[in-house]
């Protein structure tokens, strides 16, 4: 019944993790089941004691010990009271639970095969009895006699006091536990007063909000019926990850439990081979039904694996968090002013990474909040008249509200070029420089697997360049990205340079 319990109130603490990633009626729900479940459970366990099927475990009898086949670590019992932490805290009380169920399974396991050693233990003890009566009544005499009364008493004496202080233990253990259940029932009726004073305290909050909210009475049930969508929808969402996580996690503890089943049996079956006993047939078959039970756990938590991977989960609503990936780049480049042109196709490579810090989607749109988009490449030009090269990194940092992002964005330039004039003169320059000024950023469709973006940053702060302008278009699937960029390249120092690049770009990406 303890086991039983223990994977019941495991099973509603799992059950609230799962629906509880926000405050929600199903949330509410499984808080109260949960709660209900733990509250009996508490009060059932109350006077049980795994320590006594222990102890017969551990305990000499008739001057011998039972060889355990396995060992029993000293954990403390899982002493939760409360189910209303947040999933992670609910999850690890489910642990928690799982594992005592798990070692009360063993004790409850190992029992069968004490009784059987010590009805064997008994009989050996008895045959061996009969035989020392055998001899000692051919051979005894008054001094032995008077020795074996001697040491009848002193075992006598032995065994009361040995079994005076297992009843002392005992009643100090029984009391102990008294106590430990009194004071959690006095800690959960005070959780339980705190409980119902914040309740009050919300529902006047509650009260009061809705009377200030009266006039924009519309307002506020368009604001309720997007809330409704949304937890509806992100309850979905975290009830179909909890599932798969759920499921290769059974899977797992079943194998385990079948794993440690099979070494268990394996081995009381070598001992029986190597002591020749008569079981060792019989222990040999149940090892081998053991490995055969493993290897169909095994195949299960592989079988649920692929289940868990074609579980579809609907990740529309939710933004990319990040990325990093390279790309190469290829495309066209012009320079000119007075002293000629360089112009020509331009080949190079490109490092990009964005970080998203997004809050939760409205039930239509995206999703609010900050990014981070950082681009480094270089560009040399292969062909064509004249020569230009040069690095560029951009950061940009940019809020977004819903599509559109508004920020800033900084750049630091190294641009070398070489124009040649209608006589093939030649002239080099090299131009570095920062940049910084506004950004904006368009998001067609942002999600974790596909991602099309527009961003445009214009940075002619600190350069003095006002023709700097950068334009580029990204399309992103899984892990590949493509896209498109293009604008201004200038080099501000008289007498200037001015031009253009237009560039394609293609390439690989990590994206979460």
């Amino acid at each position: 019944m303890a086991m039983t319990q223990d994977r019941q109130v495991a099973a509603g603490l799992q059950k609230a993790a799962g629906v509880c990633g926000a405050d929600t009626d199903a949330c509410d729900q499984a808080r109260l089941e949960c709660g209900t479940l733990l509250a009996a459970t508490l009060k059932a366990q109350v006077g049980f004691d795994e320590g006594a099927w222990l102890r017969d475990l551990l305990m000499p009898y008739l001057g011998q010990s039972y060889p355990l086949s396995r060992q029993f670590s000293a954990t403390p019992p899982a002493n939760d009271t409360s189910c209303a932490g947040d999933p992670a805290a609910l999850n690890a009380a489910a642990g928690r639970r799982l594992a005592q169920a798990a070692k009360r399974q063993s004790i409850f396991d190992e029992y069968p095969k004490f009784s059987t050693w010590v009805n064997s233990t008994y009989t050996k003890c008895r045959e061996q009895a009969n035989v020392d009566q055998q001899k000692a009544l051919s051979t005894r005499s008054d001094g032995e006699k008077l020795a074996a009364a001697a040491l009848a008493a002193k075992l006598a004496e032995e065994a009361r006091q040995k079994a005076d202080d297992d009843l002392r233990k005992k009643a100090e253990l029984e009391a102990k536990i008294k106590h430990d259940a009194q004071r959690k029932a006095e800690e959960d009726a005070r959780n339980q007063a705190k409980n119902e004073a914040a309740a009050k305290k919300a529902n006047e909050a509650a009260a009061d909000q809705a009377e200030r909210e009266k006039n924009d009475h519309e307002k506020a049930i368009k604001q309720a019926e997007n809330d409704r969508v949304v937890a509806e929808r992100e309850g979905r969402l975290n009830q179909a990850k909890g599932q798969k996580s759920q499921m290769v996690t059974d899977a797992k503890t079943d194998l385990q439990r079948a794993t440690d089943d099979a070494n268990a049996k394996q081995k009381a079956a070598a001992r029986a081979v190597d002591e020749r006993s008569p079981a060792a047939a019989l222990l040999a078959g149940e090892a081998a039904t053991a490995e055969k039970a493993r290897q169909a756990a095994e195949q299960r938590l592989a079988d649920t694996k692929v289940k868990a991977d074609r579980i579809e989960i609907d990740e529309t609503s939710e933004r990319s968090r990040g990325s990093l990936g390279a790309q190469v780049v290829i495309g066209y480049g012009a320079l000119s002013n007075a002293d000629g042109t360089a112009a020509g196709v331009l080949l190079g490579i490109q490092g990009a990474a964005h970080f998203g810090f997004w809050g939760t989607a409205p039930a239509e749109g995206l999703a609010s909040g900050l990014e981070v988009r950082i681009n480094a490449k270089f560009l040399g030009q292969v062909g064509g008249t004249g020569a230009q090269s040069g690095f560029d990194g951009r950061a940009a940092v940019r809020w977004f509200f819903g599509r559109i992002g508004l920020g800033a964005a900084a750049e630091y330039r190294l641009f070398n070029s070489t124009l040649v004039n209608a006589a093939l003169a030649q002239s080099p320059r090299t131009f570095s420089a920062f940049g910084f000024g506004p950004s904006f950023g368009l998001a067609f469709i942002d999600t974790p697997n596909v991602r099309v973006m527009l961003n445009l940053s214009w940075m002619p702060i600190v350069a003095n360049d006002l023709l700097r302008v950068i334009a580029d278009l990204e399309v992103a699937y899984r892990f590949l990205v493509f896209g498109i960029a293009g604008g201004t390249q200038t080099d501000p120092v008289g007498p200037a340079r001015v031009g253009f690049f237009l560039t394609g770009l293609a390439g690989v990406r990590l994206g979460w």
